[in-house]
């Protein structure tokens, strides 16, 4: 069984899905996202809430030549007070440390044997998701994946595999 595919049976049998996408399709994601920023400097939005710490270094390291992005299911918490109240917490504020260990964890489990590194990266998650097929943006700027809805979390890991089949890079769907 080749890499890829024991990685899809272990993401498969933790309940989650991956795209592999080419370390090509980061450098022309790091174009894109430096438009964006530019285009949108000065505003009071952009100042506020841009997120301008990308690892794009990645396309520059030689040694890397793949990208894996991994989508885990993520429940929604609820917090009891004492007063016997109960507050609904989105998923994103909560298993992080825990889905990364995880992924990590099952993506070294799968390559270190073969001779391959990999390691987590600061990409721009939600836009290589989509770009990717992985996951489609909705109207509010979330990203859904069919049958899951908004609640999954996104990881991302840099390689220096070489994927024998890449995600297929498309625009982003709606």
């Amino acid at each position: 069984m080749d890499l890829e595919n024991q990685l899809a049976a272990r993401l498969q049998a933790s309940g989650a899905q991956f795209r592999v996408v080419g370390i090509d399709k980061i450098a022309r994601l790091k174009a894109v996202v430096a438009a964006n920023q530019q285009a949108q400097a000065g505003s009071t939005a952009y100042n506020r809430y841009a997120d301008t710490s990308y690892d794009f270094a990645v396309v520059d390291n030689p040694a890397i030549r793949s990208v894996f992005i991994t989508a885990t299911p993520s429940p929604i918490y609820v917090l009891r007070l004492a007063d016997g109240r109960a507050l609904r917490i989105p998923p994103i504020y909560g298993n992080r440390a825990k889905v990364v260990a995880a992924s990590q964890a099952l993506t070294q489990a799968v390559f270190e044997p073969a001779g391959y590194r990999t390691w987590p990266v600061f990409l721009p998650k939600k836009l290589t998701a989509a770009h990717c097929g992985l996951a489609s943006y909705g109207n509010n700027g979330l990203t859904y994946i069919k049958g899951w809805g908004s609640y999954f979390r996104l990881t991302m890991f840099a390689s220096d595999y070489a994927a024998e089949s890449e995600a297929p890079w498309q625009s982003p769907e709606l």
